[in-house]
Formats: structure tokens, sequence, C-alpha cells
């Protein structure tokens, strides 16, 4: 048999589910990835708005449990260190007076994270429109609080125990993230054959 035909072979014993969503998620990541990059990148939106609410909720929950509200934000923005002709958003929260806590940047919105997150509801089979639609607005929520929290909890680390920094901003709390859409998924994943 050549590698062809067993190709087929193992595609057909696949089950529907399965095939469905290996036929989905290749398509929507094509169009999200063309969406991105011919609208959304050159307009800088849903970028900027992003960078700025979660630069906006993280001062705001750093005051809310640390700051007495002496947390602000400044929101600049410069070109992009990846794309020349793009101007990149950032959010530096600040306590007046002193050097910015923390930058956030485009890259750190977690626009990818919600798109990955919902894309995988809508690829999967099962579970009706209703609830698909449900776990994509708790997931989008959800991704963006989660996002929120890791944000101030990196700005507590960058100014309380900076020698931390780095592996909390590159591995913990990304971690942590992609953690928490796991969950969600798996929940869904379950409620949705629970169902069928």
């Amino acid at each position: 048999m050549d590698i062809t035909q067993s190709m087929r072979d193992t595609w057909r014993s696949l089950p529907a589910g399965a095939s469905a969503f290996l036929k989905r998620a290749p398509l929507l990541f094509v169009a999200w990835k063309l969406l991105y990059a011919a609208v959304l990148l050159p307009s800088g939106e849903p970028d900027r708005w992003l960078v700025r609410v979660l630069g906006e909720s993280t001062a705001w929950t750093l005051n809310l449990f640390k700051g007495e509200g002496h947390y602000r934000v400044r929101h600049v923005e410069k070109p992009s260190a990846r794309e020349s002709a793009v101007l990149e958003s950032w959010a530096y929260v600040y306590r007046p007076g002193q050097r910015a806590d923390i930058g956030i940047a485009t890259p750190c919105n977690g626009l990818e994270l919600t798109v990955l997150a919902v894309g995988f509801v809508l690829c999967f089979e099962g579970g009706g429109w209703r609830r698909r639609a449900i776990y994509a607005i708790a997931l989008m929520l959800g991704v963006f609080a989660v996002n929120v929290v890791r944000c101030s909890l990196l700005t507590v680390v960058k100014t309380d125990h900076p020698v931390w920094f780095e592996f909390a901003h590159k591995y913990l709390f990304n971690l942590v993230g992609y953690g928490f859409v796991f969950l969600l998924w798996m929940r869904y994943v379950k409620h949705s054959m629970d169902e069928s």
C-alpha cells in the first residue's frame, strides 16, 4: 500500500467530528491571517483598542488592590519592530514621578489567543450555534480578564521581584493563559458531547 492510500484510509477512519474539525480549522486559520494582514494590521484596529483597554484595566486593577489610585497609563504609538510600515500600540502603566512599571505592546494584547480560543469553538462540531456563541463570548471575556490579571501581576513581579520578571513574562503567565483556554475548551467539549 502506498502512502497516499494509507493517508486516505486514515482520513476515512477518523470520527466525523474530527474530520470536520480538521477541514474547518485550516480554512479558518487562513481566513483569519488574511483578514488580519490585509485589513486589521494596516488599520491598527482592534490592536490599538485592545492595548488601550488592557492598559486602563491593568492600572484600575493595580489601583484597586495595590496602588491606592497612584497607577496611571500613557498610550504611545511607535513603529513596529516587526512591520516597518505599521505603528504598534503601547500602554505604559506607571506611577507619577517614576519610570513605567510595565509596557503592554500589541503582541501582549491577547488577540491571537482570543482568536485561537474562539476558532476552536467554531470549528468543533457539536453543541449547536447558541452554545458556540455563549462559549465564544465567555472565552473572549475570560481571555481578556486573565490578561488583565496577568499584566497586573507582571507589574507587581517587576516592581517587587524583578529577578523573576522574565520567567513570569515568558513562561509562567503564558502557561496560565493557555491553561485557562484549554480548561474552557475541555468544558465546552464535555458539554457538547454530553448533549449529543
